[in-house]
């Protein structure tokens, strides 16, 4: 989110420059968790939004992305990657 910009803007700013995304729907934040991340000695706040795309929508690779695909969030269960263990964790609470 850049300085200034309302989070619901944010969203579908980095949905178009991540992933060429023109139209989602997004609805309101379903989770928000706050960490230190000690390598950075800094918080983190991740806000998780539910964000719907058209299912005829493509997706275009934007700059510094490398890889696009679906996953199965139960195959991040026991991945060591903490940004992995909280898409785990917010699926895992959401059903």
């Amino acid at each position: 989110m850049d300085h200034g910009e309302h989070p619901i803007d944010g969203v579908r700013r980095e949905l178009k420059e991540e992933l060429g995304v023109e139209s989602a729907s997004i609805d309101q934040t379903s989770v928000c968790y706050t960490f230190y991340l000690e390598n950075k000695k800094a918080w983190l706040l991740w806000v998780v939004y539910n964000v719907t795309v058209d299912s005829e929508q493509s997706f275009i690779k934007g700059e510094g992305v490398t890889d696009i695909h679906f996953i199965d969030p139960q195959s991040l269960e026991s991945s060591t990657d903490i940004f992995e263990k909280m898409v785990y964790k917010v699926c895992a609470e959401s059903i």
